[in-house]
C-alpha cells in the first residue's frame, strides 16, 4: 500500500490553500482525509452544526474528485486517531494548528501517542511571529496592526493535480442530518463563490462597505464569516483576493478595502489574543473590570435574549440572531452594550447565547468582541462609551425597514416612531413591551457602577 498518512480536518474544510493537505500529499502515497466528532464539542449550535454537516458533505464531493474518501469516525480524537494511526500503519498526521485552550490540550494528548504535524492557517500570520523585539504579544490592536502590515502574506499553497488514493477498505460513518436546516450554502465552492461576489468590480458590496456596512436593513457586509469559522475558505486568500485589485487606496474604494482588511486583522488579533492569553475566553482581562459588580437579573437577560426589551434596534437583532444565526458586527456590538451597560449583565452570558446561535461562533472573535464591547479587555472600548439604542437605530436603520422586517409587531409603525415606540399612541395593541429601563437611567446607573469598580481596584492594589 505505500506510505499513508492522515490528514486530521478540523477546521480546515477546504482543498485550496490547505497546507496540512499539501504537507501529507508530499510526505505520503496515500492521504486518509478524517474527520472525528467529538461528542464534547456537538449539542452547542444546531444552527453551526447544520453548517459544518453540509459542509462536510461538500467537503467529501470535492475529496472523491481526487481518488480520496472521507472518514468520519466519532469519539474522542486522542482515542480514534492513534486507533486508525495502528491500523493504518501511519507515521504521519497532519492538521492545521488551531490556538483555543481546548485544542491545545486536545492535540497535546494526540501528539503524544502519534507524530502529530501541525501546520498555520487558520489565521494570515501565526501569532508567534506578531510578538514584539522582547517576544512579548502586543496587547493592543494599533501596534499590533502595524505589525501585521509589515509581514509578506504568503503565496496560496498549491495542490498540483496529485491524487490523495485513500485505501477503499477503511470503514466510515455516514456524515449526521442535523435536526435543524441551516440556510446558509456550505463548502469550499460556495464560500469561493460568495467571496467573488464580494469582490466583483462595480457590483460587489465591498465598493460600498467602508460607507454602508453598518447599515442593518441592507446587506453590505461580505457574509464571509461561517466560511471563515470552518475553514472552507482561508483567510490568506480572502487578503490576496482584495489586494489583488487595482485601486487608490485614497479612493472610495481604497478605503473600503482597507476597511475590511482590518476586520480580517482584529480576527488575528483576537486568535492571537487568545493563544497567548487562553483565559481570555471566560475571564475579564482588565484589572480595574475584575471585581465589576454585575447584575444577575434573569428576568432581565430573557427579555433581551427574546428580543423583548422594549428598544427595537436591540430587539430586532436579537431575533434576527435567533432566526438566521447570523447579525452584522454593528448589530453585535449594539446588543453587547446593551446587556453590558443597560442591564450590567456579565459578559460572559452574551458570549454563551452567542455560541448557541451564530453560525460563525468562534471563541477567540467571540469573547475577544464581547470583551472589547464591556470595557474588560485589555484593548477595549471605554466602559463609559454607552451607546444609545435609539440614535443607534436612527442612523444604522433610518427607515426602519429593519425593525418592521423582525419585529412584526412594529409593522404598522409610522417611520417617525420606529425606534421610539413608546410614543406611539397604537403601541398598547401591538403587544410590543415598554423598554425594560429608561436610556438616561441607565447609563447613570452604569457609570456609577464603573466609578465603584475603579475605586475597589485602587484600594485592591494599595
Amino acid at each position: 500500500m505505500g506510505s499513508v498518512a492522515i490528514w486530521w480536518i478540523r477546521r480546515d474544510l477546504r482543498m485550496v490553500d490547505n497546507r496540512a493537505l499539501s504537507a501529507a500529499l508530499r510526505r505520503s502515497e496515500s492521504v486518509v482525509p478524517l474527520f472525528v466528532i467529538d461528542p464534547r464539542l456537538t449539542g452547542r449550535s444546531e444552527l453551526r452544526e447544520s453548517f459544518l454537516y453540509d459542509g462536510l458533505r461538500s467537503l467529501s464531493e470535492d475529496i472523491s474528485a481526487r481518488n480520496g474518501r472521507l472518514i468520519v469516525r466519532t469519539g474522542n480524537p486522542g482515542q480514534v486517531i492513534p486507533a486508525l494511526a495502528r491500523d493504518l500503519g501511519a507515521v504521519d498526521v497532519f492538521a492545521e494548528e488551531d490556538f483555543t485552550p481546548f485544542a491545545k490540550k486536545r492535540d497535546a494528548l494526540v501528539g503524544s501517542t502519534v507524530k502529530l504535524n501541525l501546520s498555520r492557517g487558520l489565521s494570515v500570520h501565526h501569532p508567534d511571529a506578531l510578538v514584539r523585539k522582547t517576544g512579548e504579544p502586543y496587547k493592543t490592536y494599533s501596534p499590533f496592526r502595524k505589525m501585521w502590515t509589515s509581514l509578506t502574506i504568503e503565496s496560496a499553497v498549491g495542490m498540483g493535480h496529485m491524487d490523495l488514493n485513500t485505501p477503499q477498505n477503511i470503514e466510515t460513518e455516514t456524515i449526521p442530518t442535523p435536526r435543524m436546516i441551516c440556510d446558509w450554502p456550505a463548502g469550499q465552492t460556495a464560500a469561493m463563490k460568495r467571496l467573488c461576489e464580494f469582490v466583483e468590480i462595480c457590483s460587489g458590496s465591498l465598493w460600498e462597505y467602508e460607507s454602508e456596512r453598518g447599515r442593518l436593513d441592507m446587506t453590505s457586509s461580505s457574509l464571509l464569516s461561517p466560511y471563515l469559522r470552518f475553514g472552507m475558505l482561508s483567510a490568506s486568500e480572502s487578503v490576496r483576493r482584495v489586494q489583488a485589485i487595482d485601486f487608490d487606496t485614497d479612493s472610495d474604494l481604497g478605503r473600503s478595502a482597507s476597511s475590511w482588511i482590518d476586520e480580517l486583522i482584529w480576527r488575528d488579533f483576537y486568535q492571537s489574543s487568545l493563544y497567548h492569553r487562553p483565559e481570555l475566553a471566560s475571564q475579564t482581562i482588565r484589572g480595574e473590570m475584575k471585581n465589576f459588580p454585575w447584575r444577575d437579573e434573569r428576568s432581565e437577560l430573557e427579555r433581551w435574549k427574546t428580543g423583548m426589551t422594549g428598544y427595537p434596534v436591540v430587539d430586532a437583532s436579537m431575533r434576527q440572531l435567533s432566526q438566521t444565526g447570523w447579525i452584522n458586527n454593528r448589530a453585535r456590538m449594539i446588543v453587547a452594550s446593551f446587556l453590558t451597560k443597560h442591564l450590567l449583565i456579565d459578559w460572559r452570558q452574551g458570549a454563551e447565547w452567542f455560541m448557541r446561535h451564530l453560525v460563525d461562533g468562534d471563541t477567540a472573535s467571540n469573547a475577544g468582541g464581547w470583551q472589547w464591547v464591556a470595557g474588560t479587555g485589555n484593548d477595549a472600548a471605554p466602559f463609559f462609551r454607552i451607546f444609545s439604542p435609539v440614535l443607534q437605530g436612527k442612523k444604522f436603520d433610518p427607515d426602519g425597514r429593519f425593525v418592521k422586517k423582525w419585529l412584526p409587531e412594529l409593522s404598522a409603525i409610522p417611520i417617525e416612531f420606529a425606534h421610539e415606540p413608546w410614543n406611539w399612541s397604537l403601541l398598547p395593541s401591538t403587544g410590543y413591551p415598554n423598554p425594560v429601563v429608561d436610556h438616561r437611567y441607565a447609563r447613570a446607573r452604569a457609570l456609577d457602577a464603573f466609578k465603584a469598580s475603579r475605586a475597589t481596584r485602587k484600594q485592591v492594589t494599595r
